[in-house]
Protein backbone atom coordinates (compact mmCIF):
# COMPACT_ATOMS: atom_id res chain seq x y z
CA UNK A 1 0.00 0.00 0.00
CA UNK A 2 1.18 2.87 -1.23
CA UNK A 3 1.14 5.83 1.32
CA UNK A 4 3.29 9.12 0.12
CA UNK A 5 0.72 12.15 1.89
CA UNK A 6 -0.73 13.45 4.76
CA UNK A 7 -3.29 10.65 5.53
CA UNK A 8 -7.76 11.06 6.02
CA UNK A 9 -8.86 8.20 8.33
CA UNK A 10 -12.65 7.13 7.73
CA UNK A 11 -13.80 5.28 10.52
CA UNK A 12 -16.94 3.98 11.86
CA UNK A 13 -19.33 1.35 12.10
CA UNK A 14 -19.82 -1.28 9.13
CA UNK A 15 -22.86 0.48 7.16
CA UNK A 16 -22.38 4.05 8.65
CA UNK A 17 -21.05 5.46 5.23
CA UNK A 18 -17.67 5.51 5.56
CA UNK A 19 -17.41 4.76 1.33
CA UNK A 20 -20.15 6.69 0.19
CA UNK A 21 -18.36 9.80 2.06
CA UNK A 22 -15.20 9.14 0.48
CA UNK A 23 -16.83 8.88 -2.78
CA UNK A 24 -18.54 12.06 -2.18
CA UNK A 25 -15.31 13.83 -1.22
CA UNK A 26 -13.46 12.64 -4.13
CA UNK A 27 -16.40 14.18 -6.47
CA UNK A 28 -17.53 10.22 -7.42
CA UNK A 29 -20.76 8.81 -7.22
CA UNK A 30 -20.40 5.84 -9.17
CA UNK A 31 -19.69 3.43 -5.86
CA UNK A 32 -16.53 3.90 -6.94
CA UNK A 33 -13.09 3.97 -5.86
CA UNK A 34 -15.05 2.59 -2.57
CA UNK A 35 -17.43 -0.27 -2.81
CA UNK A 36 -20.33 0.99 -0.48
CA UNK A 37 -21.56 -2.03 1.96
CA UNK A 38 -24.87 -2.71 3.45
CA UNK A 39 -25.29 -2.37 7.41
CA UNK A 40 -24.98 -6.23 7.47
CA UNK A 41 -21.93 -7.15 5.13
CA UNK A 42 -18.35 -5.11 5.19
CA UNK A 43 -17.29 -4.50 1.67
CA UNK A 44 -14.06 -3.15 3.14
CA UNK A 45 -12.26 -5.87 4.11
CA UNK A 46 -8.69 -3.97 3.91
CA UNK A 47 -7.67 -0.54 4.57
CA UNK A 48 -8.06 1.33 0.55
CA UNK A 49 -6.35 4.34 -0.54
CA UNK A 50 -7.32 7.23 -3.24
CA UNK A 51 -5.82 10.06 -3.15
CA UNK A 52 -7.79 13.62 -3.83
CA UNK A 53 -6.55 17.29 -3.98
CA UNK A 54 -8.31 19.99 -1.78
CA UNK A 55 -7.09 23.98 -1.85
CA UNK A 56 -3.57 22.71 -4.04
CA UNK A 57 -3.06 20.05 -1.48
CA UNK A 58 -3.16 15.88 -2.16
CA UNK A 59 -4.36 14.11 0.42
CA UNK A 60 -4.28 10.10 0.47
CA UNK A 61 -7.93 9.02 2.04
CA UNK A 62 -8.52 5.59 3.64
CA UNK A 63 -11.26 3.58 3.99
CA UNK A 64 -11.25 1.12 6.76
CA UNK A 65 -13.23 -1.63 7.49
CA UNK A 66 -15.58 -1.41 10.15
CA UNK A 67 -15.27 -1.20 13.94
CA UNK A 68 -16.45 -4.11 15.10
CA UNK A 69 -16.59 -6.61 11.51
CA UNK A 70 -14.87 -9.70 12.53
CA UNK A 71 -15.98 -12.00 10.11
CA UNK A 72 -12.51 -13.25 9.11
CA UNK A 73 -11.71 -13.49 12.63
CA UNK A 74 -9.41 -10.53 12.07
CA UNK A 75 -9.65 -7.41 14.70
CA UNK A 76 -10.65 -4.31 12.41
CA UNK A 77 -8.28 -2.20 14.79
CA UNK A 78 -5.05 -4.55 14.39
CA UNK A 79 -5.53 -3.67 10.70
CA UNK A 80 -6.16 0.18 10.87
CA UNK A 81 -2.91 -0.12 13.60
CA UNK A 82 -1.31 -1.51 10.69
CA UNK A 83 -1.93 1.06 8.67
CA UNK A 84 -1.27 3.61 10.76
CA UNK A 85 2.08 2.53 11.55
CA UNK A 86 2.81 3.23 7.70
CA UNK A 87 1.94 6.81 7.71
CA UNK A 88 5.38 7.91 7.79
CA UNK A 89 3.67 11.86 6.54
CA UNK A 90 0.91 11.27 9.71
CA UNK A 91 -2.68 11.31 10.09
CA UNK A 92 -4.44 15.08 8.77
CA UNK A 93 -8.15 14.50 9.74
CA UNK A 94 -10.01 11.21 11.31
CA UNK A 95 -13.50 11.41 10.07
CA UNK A 96 -16.11 9.82 12.58
CA UNK A 97 -19.10 8.75 10.41
CA UNK A 98 -22.24 8.64 12.43
CA UNK A 99 -25.32 7.77 10.33
CA UNK A 100 -28.12 10.94 11.14
CA UNK A 101 -30.71 11.36 13.77
CA UNK A 102 -30.77 8.49 16.90
CA UNK A 103 -27.40 6.94 18.20
CA UNK A 104 -27.42 3.59 18.50
CA UNK A 105 -25.50 1.60 21.43
CA UNK A 106 -23.73 0.14 18.82
CA UNK A 107 -22.79 3.92 17.49
CA UNK A 108 -22.03 4.87 21.20
CA UNK A 109 -19.32 1.86 21.72
CA UNK A 110 -17.87 2.98 18.09
CA UNK A 111 -17.22 6.39 19.50
CA UNK A 112 -15.81 5.48 23.18
CA UNK A 113 -13.82 2.27 20.84
CA UNK A 114 -12.37 4.76 18.65
CA UNK A 115 -11.52 7.60 20.96
CA UNK A 116 -9.69 5.06 23.11
CA UNK A 117 -7.94 3.40 20.92
CA UNK A 118 -6.51 7.04 19.21
CA UNK A 119 -5.95 8.41 22.18
CA UNK A 120 -6.43 11.72 23.53
CA UNK A 121 -3.45 13.30 21.39
CA UNK A 122 -6.14 12.29 18.38
CA UNK A 123 -8.91 15.03 19.63
CA UNK A 124 -7.41 17.55 17.78
CA UNK A 125 -7.84 15.58 14.17
CA UNK A 126 -11.12 14.22 14.80
CA UNK A 127 -14.15 15.49 12.84
CA UNK A 128 -17.51 14.18 13.14
CA UNK A 129 -19.62 13.45 10.51
CA UNK A 130 -23.27 12.29 10.18
CA UNK A 131 -24.16 10.31 6.97
CA UNK A 132 -27.17 9.69 5.02
CA UNK A 133 -28.73 13.31 5.83
CA UNK A 134 -32.24 14.14 3.88
CA UNK A 135 -32.71 17.30 2.32
CA UNK A 136 -34.10 18.98 5.47
CA UNK A 137 -31.35 18.06 7.43
CA UNK A 138 -29.07 19.35 4.46
CA UNK A 139 -30.99 22.27 4.63
CA UNK A 140 -30.28 22.87 8.39
CA UNK A 141 -27.74 20.68 9.77
CA UNK A 142 -28.76 21.48 13.38
CA UNK A 143 -31.74 19.33 13.10
CA UNK A 144 -29.29 16.35 11.53
CA UNK A 145 -28.73 15.08 15.01
CA UNK A 146 -29.90 14.62 18.14
CA UNK A 147 -27.84 15.78 20.87
CA UNK A 148 -27.37 13.08 23.68
CA UNK A 149 -24.65 13.60 26.10
CA UNK A 150 -21.92 11.41 25.05
CA UNK A 151 -21.64 12.84 21.39
CA UNK A 152 -22.58 16.56 22.79
CA UNK A 153 -19.26 16.23 25.17
CA UNK A 154 -17.04 14.85 22.66
CA UNK A 155 -17.90 17.03 19.82
CA UNK A 156 -16.89 20.22 22.13
CA UNK A 157 -13.32 18.28 23.26
CA UNK A 158 -13.06 18.57 19.43
CA UNK A 159 -14.14 22.12 18.89
CA UNK A 160 -17.21 21.42 17.47
CA UNK A 161 -16.15 20.26 14.42
CA UNK A 162 -18.83 18.29 12.65
CA UNK A 163 -20.30 17.97 9.08
CA UNK A 164 -22.93 16.24 7.31
CA UNK A 165 -23.10 13.60 4.48
CA UNK A 166 -25.93 14.19 2.36
CA UNK A 167 -27.71 10.42 0.90
CA UNK A 168 -26.57 10.26 -2.80
CA UNK A 169 -30.15 9.41 -3.19
CA UNK A 170 -31.58 12.26 -2.42
CA UNK A 171 -29.46 14.39 -5.14
CA UNK A 172 -28.89 12.14 -8.27
CA UNK A 173 -29.39 15.05 -10.82
CA UNK A 174 -28.48 17.98 -8.18
CA UNK A 175 -25.12 18.56 -6.89
CA UNK A 176 -25.22 21.86 -5.72
CA UNK A 177 -26.71 21.08 -1.99
CA UNK A 178 -24.70 18.63 -0.94
CA UNK A 179 -20.93 20.37 -2.07
CA UNK A 180 -21.99 23.17 0.35
CA UNK A 181 -21.89 20.30 3.17
CA UNK A 182 -18.89 18.37 1.57
CA UNK A 183 -17.42 21.80 1.51
CA UNK A 184 -17.48 22.60 5.49
CA UNK A 185 -15.90 18.97 5.51
CA UNK A 186 -13.02 19.75 3.35
CA UNK A 187 -12.54 23.04 5.13
CA UNK A 188 -12.55 21.70 8.59
CA UNK A 189 -9.61 19.68 7.22
CA UNK A 190 -7.30 22.58 5.99
CA UNK A 191 -8.11 23.81 9.12
CA UNK A 192 -6.44 21.33 11.24
CA UNK A 193 -2.78 22.34 11.87
CA UNK A 194 -1.16 19.27 14.46
CA UNK A 195 -0.86 15.98 12.66
CA UNK A 196 -1.41 12.94 14.53
CA UNK A 197 1.53 10.94 14.40
CA UNK A 198 2.55 7.48 14.26
CA UNK A 199 4.73 8.38 17.77
CA UNK A 200 1.61 9.39 19.53
CA UNK A 201 -0.03 6.06 18.41
CA UNK A 202 2.42 3.78 19.41
CA UNK A 203 2.58 5.92 23.10
CA UNK A 204 -1.28 5.47 23.30
CA UNK A 205 -0.54 1.75 22.57
CA UNK A 206 1.46 1.39 24.99
CA UNK A 207 -0.56 2.89 27.88
CA UNK A 208 -3.70 1.11 26.18
CA UNK A 209 -1.68 -2.00 27.13
CA UNK A 210 -0.35 -1.21 30.42
CA UNK A 211 -4.03 -0.24 31.44
CA UNK A 212 -4.85 -3.30 30.10
CA UNK A 213 -2.06 -5.25 32.45
CA UNK A 214 -3.31 -3.70 35.26
CA UNK A 215 -6.91 -3.89 34.69
CA UNK A 216 -6.10 -7.74 34.22
CA UNK A 217 -4.20 -7.68 37.34
CA UNK A 218 -6.88 -6.22 38.90
CA UNK A 219 -9.31 -8.67 37.98
CA UNK A 220 -6.96 -11.23 39.05
CA UNK A 221 -6.88 -9.78 42.85
CA UNK A 222 -10.23 -8.84 43.08
CA UNK A 223 -11.49 -13.13 41.97
CA UNK A 224 -8.20 -14.30 44.55
CA UNK A 225 -10.17 -11.92 47.40
CA UNK A 226 -13.86 -12.93 46.00
CA UNK A 227 -12.52 -16.75 46.18
CA UNK A 228 -11.42 -16.36 49.79
CA UNK A 229 -14.41 -14.66 50.80
CA UNK A 230 -16.48 -17.13 50.03
CA UNK A 231 -13.46 -20.27 51.08
CA UNK A 232 -13.47 -18.50 54.53
CA UNK A 233 -17.81 -17.82 54.61
CA UNK A 234 -17.73 -21.25 54.02
CA UNK A 235 -15.56 -22.46 56.43
CA UNK A 236 -17.63 -19.84 59.21
CA UNK A 237 -20.32 -21.90 58.02
CA UNK A 238 -18.71 -25.53 57.93
CA UNK A 239 -17.16 -24.71 61.77
CA UNK A 240 -21.02 -23.25 62.91
CA UNK A 241 -22.56 -26.65 61.54
CA UNK A 242 -19.69 -28.59 63.18
CA UNK A 243 -20.33 -26.96 66.76
CA UNK A 244 -24.33 -27.37 66.14
CA UNK A 245 -23.40 -31.02 65.82
CA UNK A 246 -21.31 -31.68 68.66
CA UNK A 247 -24.00 -29.90 71.01
CA UNK A 248 -26.39 -31.97 69.62
CA UNK A 249 -24.44 -35.08 70.01
CA UNK A 250 -23.92 -34.03 73.44
CA UNK A 251 -27.22 -33.50 74.22
CA UNK A 252 -28.75 -36.87 72.35
CA UNK A 253 -25.37 -38.75 74.93
CA UNK A 254 -27.04 -37.48 77.69
CA UNK A 255 -30.54 -38.48 76.74
CA UNK A 256 -29.26 -41.92 76.50
CA UNK A 257 -27.35 -41.72 79.72
CA UNK A 258 -30.68 -40.40 81.28
CA UNK A 259 -32.89 -43.25 79.41
CA UNK A 260 -30.42 -45.81 80.43
CA UNK A 261 -30.28 -44.56 84.26
CA UNK A 262 -33.84 -45.01 84.46
CA UNK A 263 -34.06 -48.15 83.14
CA UNK A 264 -31.59 -49.27 85.43
CA UNK A 265 -33.66 -48.16 88.43
CA UNK A 266 -36.61 -49.38 86.87
CA UNK A 267 -34.97 -52.85 86.65
CA UNK A 268 -33.39 -52.70 90.43
CA UNK A 269 -37.11 -51.76 91.76
CA UNK A 270 -38.90 -54.56 89.82
CA UNK A 271 -35.73 -57.18 91.04
CA UNK A 272 -36.89 -55.49 94.53
CA UNK A 273 -40.81 -56.09 94.09
CA UNK A 274 -40.89 -59.19 92.09
CA UNK A 275 -41.68 -62.67 93.28
CA UNK A 276 -39.96 -65.59 93.22
CA UNK A 277 -42.07 -68.98 92.63
CA UNK A 278 -41.50 -71.20 96.06
CA UNK A 279 -42.30 -74.84 95.38
CA UNK A 280 -44.85 -76.18 98.23
CA UNK A 281 -42.39 -78.87 98.76
CA UNK A 282 -39.13 -76.30 99.52
CA UNK A 283 -42.01 -75.25 102.22
CA UNK A 284 -42.91 -78.58 103.74
CA UNK A 285 -38.72 -79.09 104.22
CA UNK A 286 -38.43 -75.74 106.04
CA UNK A 287 -41.58 -76.70 108.29
CA UNK A 288 -41.40 -79.89 108.48
CA UNK A 289 -44.84 -80.22 107.46
CA UNK A 290 -46.55 -82.11 105.19
CA UNK A 291 -46.72 -80.49 101.58
CA UNK A 292 -50.58 -81.40 101.85
CA UNK A 293 -50.87 -79.82 105.38
CA UNK A 294 -49.39 -76.76 104.27
CA UNK A 295 -51.66 -75.97 101.70
CA UNK A 296 -54.49 -77.10 103.81
CA UNK A 297 -53.84 -75.47 106.89
CA UNK A 298 -53.19 -72.15 105.20
CA UNK A 299 -55.99 -72.28 103.09
CA UNK A 300 -53.84 -70.73 100.41
CA UNK A 301 -54.04 -72.43 97.03
CA UNK A 302 -50.38 -73.85 96.05
CA UNK A 303 -50.09 -72.24 93.15
CA UNK A 304 -50.20 -68.43 95.46
CA UNK A 305 -48.07 -70.14 97.78
CA UNK A 306 -45.31 -70.60 95.49
CA UNK A 307 -45.31 -67.30 94.20
CA UNK A 308 -43.94 -65.91 97.24
CA UNK A 309 -40.43 -63.91 96.77
CA UNK A 310 -39.61 -62.87 99.76
CA UNK A 311 -37.40 -64.96 101.82
CA UNK A 312 -38.63 -63.79 105.41
CA UNK A 313 -41.55 -63.03 104.44
CA UNK A 314 -41.68 -67.04 103.78
CA UNK A 315 -39.84 -68.13 106.45
CA UNK A 316 -42.12 -66.00 108.74
CA UNK A 317 -44.97 -67.45 106.73
CA UNK A 318 -43.43 -70.67 107.30
CA UNK A 319 -43.11 -70.04 111.00
CA UNK A 320 -46.95 -69.28 111.08
CA UNK A 321 -48.16 -72.49 109.08
CA UNK A 322 -45.63 -74.37 111.44
CA UNK A 323 -47.51 -72.89 114.50
CA UNK A 324 -50.76 -73.64 112.90
CA UNK A 325 -49.80 -77.46 112.43
CA UNK A 326 -48.15 -78.03 115.86
CA UNK A 327 -51.41 -76.10 117.58
CA UNK A 328 -53.47 -78.17 115.72
CA UNK A 329 -51.56 -81.14 117.08
CA UNK A 330 -51.60 -79.70 120.54
CA UNK A 331 -55.04 -77.98 120.87
CA UNK A 332 -57.31 -78.88 117.92
CA UNK A 333 -58.94 -75.48 116.98
CA UNK A 334 -56.98 -73.04 118.91
CA UNK A 335 -53.57 -73.87 117.49
CA UNK A 336 -54.57 -73.75 114.38
CA UNK A 337 -56.07 -70.24 114.54
CA UNK A 338 -53.45 -68.50 116.09
CA UNK A 339 -51.23 -70.36 113.90
CA UNK A 340 -52.89 -69.17 110.89
CA UNK A 341 -53.55 -65.91 111.59
CA UNK A 342 -49.61 -65.29 112.84
CA UNK A 343 -47.92 -67.28 110.26
CA UNK A 344 -50.39 -65.89 107.13
CA UNK A 345 -50.84 -62.38 108.28
CA UNK A 346 -47.45 -61.29 109.35
CA UNK A 347 -45.75 -63.68 106.17
CA UNK A 348 -48.29 -61.58 104.10
CA UNK A 349 -47.14 -58.20 105.55
CA UNK A 350 -43.67 -58.70 105.08
CA UNK A 351 -43.82 -59.84 102.11
CA UNK A 352 -45.73 -56.57 100.58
Amino acid sequence: MNVQNEVILLLGKTGAGKSTLGNLLLGRLDNHPFTASDEWESKTKNCEVATFTFENKTYDLVDTPGIFDTREGVNPLEKISEFVHKCAHGVRAILLVLEVGRITDEEKNSLMTIRNFLGKDARDNFIVVFSKANRNQVKDKRIAWNKIEILRTFIEQINNRWGISPNPDCYETEREPHEKRLTEIKKFIAQIKVLYSTKQFEENQKRLAEEQRKKKEDDERRKREYENKIREQEREKWEKEKENLKKEKENLEIKISQMKNYDTDSDSERDNWRTTSVPIKEVSKVTNVPKKEVSKVASVPKKEVEKTSDTKGIAILSSGITGAAVGTAMAPGIGTAVGYLAGVVVGVVVTL
